[in-house]
């Protein structure tokens, strides 16, 4: 079977450059055989190779900085530190290349097998230095991937009927009459039914991320179990009325790029622990917050709980971000900005709970830092971070889909830093 791994080195050949644009062309029109498509991905991996050099050994980011913070010589630190940033952004180019091989593997072959996949893991971690952290980041997604995968076939096969197994997802049981069709994506269901049914699917629905739009014409989901089935609902009368888009091809990308967020949480969860410590986090601070006398004491109190609250929602706006991102361009996501983070009662407002806290406590001192950190703050963080963005795409001549395999894994508050560091390597600041 032809694979990525076994393509031999196309660079060798007198006109490469002209079987590049041919496989290219034939992957645009969707007709590629699978070891076409690994040859072109070969080309790809070969090309990136010259231009992004290779890192020799394991480069551990974490470690480095370590490394370099112990060095006293003021020359000798001030080289370690060009290199480390050299580094830096060769092997953020790397995972971010990895990312987009990865998933147009499965998008071109949902049932691609895992060694596959591994292949391509592999050559990009021997060659970038990847640290153990990051292998066992990107072993577990790829596990998670045919996890989820394999739930999705199976659960498919266990209920052949589409409304018997839209009740057993959601516990809402359709009528005889009413029309769905389901279709199974990479690692997700698509239900597809009208706008009234989509509208019940959505009040039934756990924490559903739904699409942006003048009309609601899809949201992502999952089911309440230990281990969840993913689930998209796609409003039929939506997106052909509106959008002219009877597939839903760029809803269905829209929300797919929500579920791979969840299980790159699900995996991340597995080595930090973050939500759980978070929330236990909130609840002592939340506590001590009462029971504090000190003016002092309770400022601090109040700013480390409402952090944390910013985070998670800082975490939320950006999956929404690189959500919206993966089908639409950044000035249109520029021009509805306001509407859907910041206005009152939007889907997207991660913090209404948070800024209401004034409503049960006469403290002067809560609604300030609450405008401060919630509101001015938050805004500040997102702005800069789509306008960094904005930059890496015009600056940078990223395309948006590159840009968003750079940017996933960053926080948005470090997403102005990063995309500095991409331009200064490009002597584009």
């Amino acid at each position: 079977m032809p694979s990525f791994e076994s393509q031999p080195l196309f660079w060798s050949r007198k006109r490469p450059d002209d079987r590049y644009i041919i496989l290219k062309r034939k992957w645009e029109e969707g007709e590629l055989s699978q070891e076409e498509f690994f040859e072109l991905l070969d080309l790809e991996f070969q090309k990136f190779l010259k231009e992004n050099p290779p890192i020799e050994g394991v480069f551990s980011p974490q470690e480095e900085l370590k490394r370099i913070r112990k060095i006293e010589n003021r020359e000798e630190k001030k080289k370690a530190l060009e290199d480390f940033k050299d580094k830096l952004i060769r092997q953020r180019k790397a995972l971010a290349k990895l990312h987009r091989f990865l998933e147009r593997t499965i998008f071109f072959n949902p049932d691609i097998s895992k060694e596959e996949l591994m292949k391509i893991f592999r050559k990009f971690s021997e060659n970038y230095g990847f640290d153990s952290l990051q292998n066992q980041i990107i072993e577990n997604m790829i596990v998670g991937y045919y996890e989820q995968r394999r739930r999705t076939l199976e659960i498919r096969q266990k209920f052949p009927d589409d409304r018997d197994l839209v009740y057993r997802l959601t516990g809402v049981r359709l009528g005889p009459h009413d029309e769905v069709k389901i279709e199974i994506g990479p690692m997700n269901l698509v239900i597809r039914v009208n706008a009234f049914n989509a509208g019940r699917l959505y009040e039934r629905s756990e924490n559903p991320t739904i699409e942006i739009s003048q009309v609601p014409i899809g949201f992502a989901s999952y089911s309440v179990e230990e281990h969840p089935i993913y689930f998209t609902v796609i409003n039929e009368e939506g997106v052909e009325k509106y959008y002219g888009d009877p597939e839903a091809r760029a809803t269905k990308m829209h929300e797919y790029q929500h579920h791979k967020f969840n299980l790159y949480r699900r995996v991340w969860e597995q080595f930090k622990q973050q939500y759980e410590e978070k929330n236990r986090l909130s609840e002592r601070l939340y506590a001590q917050y009462v029971l504090e006398k000190d003016p002092e004491k309770r400022r601090k109190i109040v700013k480390d709980y409402l952090r944390i609250q910013q985070k998670e929602a800082l975490r939320k706006a950006k999956d929404e971000i690189l959500a919206i991102l993966s089908e639409r361009s950044i000035r249109a996501l520029k021009s509805v900005l306001d509407l859907i983070f910041f206005k009152e009662d939007s889907p997207y407002d991660y913090l209404k709970k948070e800024r209401e806290l004034t409503n049960y406590f006469d403290d002067p001192m809560l609604e300030e830092m609450i405008q401060e950190i919630l509101v001015k703050e938050y805004r500040e963080i997102i702005e800069k971070a789509v306008d960094a963005y904005a930059e890496l795409i015009e600056k940078g001549k990223y395309s948006q889909l590159d840009a968003n395999a750079l940017l996933y894994d960053v926080p948005l508050e470090n997403w102005p830093n990063m995309v500095r560091r991409l331009l200064e390597e490009k002597n584009l600041t």
